[in-house]
This record gives structure tokens, sequence and C-alpha cells, in this order.
């Protein structure tokens, strides 16, 4: 387990073996023409669900390898980006999904101030 500090409260992310993220590794083609789901990860690897093959990815983000994703197009799924296109591209998505995220923050707190939004709601914040 690995401790963070956010915001002044400690806590554990949890972390996967180094089997999984060499078996990973192994699966995992370069170039977006052959991206692979997490789902199809997981089966592969015998594992319930894909929660594990996240993690382990993003550990492996974290080492150094530039382990890109697409939902859009097909195939759909994780590869290793090979050039910088793909990697551009990346990057665009996850920008993309970290303004919808603030968007939404923005949105809740403002709704969460709304007092009697439902009958009988009080204001949360």
């Amino acid at each position: 387990m690995t401790t963070l500090t956010r915001t002044g409260k400690e806590f554990s992310t949890p972390t996967v073996s180094d089997y999984l993220k060499d078996s990973i590794l192994l699966m995992l083609k370069d170039g977006k023409e052959n991206a692979v789901t997490g789902k199809e990860l997981a089966k592969r690897l015998g594992e319930r669900g894909d929660r594990r093959i996240r993690l382990a990815i993003r550990e492996l983000i974290h080492d150094g390898v530039p382990i890109a994703s697409t939902v859009t197009g097909e195939p759909k799924g994780y590869f290793v980006a090979v050039n910088d296109s793909e990697a551009r591209e990346y990057v665009g998505s996850l920008t993309s999904r970290l303004r919808e995220d603030h968007e939404r923050i923005s949105d809740f707190e403002r709704a969460s101030k709304l007092k009697g939004a439902r009958p009988g709601q009080l204001a949360l914040v």
C-alpha cells in the first residue's frame, strides 16, 4: 500500500504485483490499432474485473511506460503509444475529461447548496 496525503488526510491506495504488471506489459501491443480492453486483459489474466488491471496500468504509466487508451473508434482499449500523434491524442482526451469533471464538480457544489430542490430537502453544505 502507498500512503498519500490529500487535503491533510492520509489514505492508502492499493498496489499491484510486479507479476501482474509484467503480464500486462507482455499483452499490450504497440500502437492504437492494437488496443485491447481492460475487460479482455482481465479475462486473459484470470482477474474477476478490470479494477486491478486499471491500477496496474496506472502504476506502469507512473513507472514510465507510455500506455494510452481510447474509448472512441475501433478497437477500443489500452495500447503502448508509439508516436507523438497517439500521445497528443491521449493527453487531449485526459484534458477533456478533466474539464468535464471540473464542470460536474461546480454543478454539484451549486446544486448541493440549493435549499428545497426537492420537497423536504435541506441544503447539504
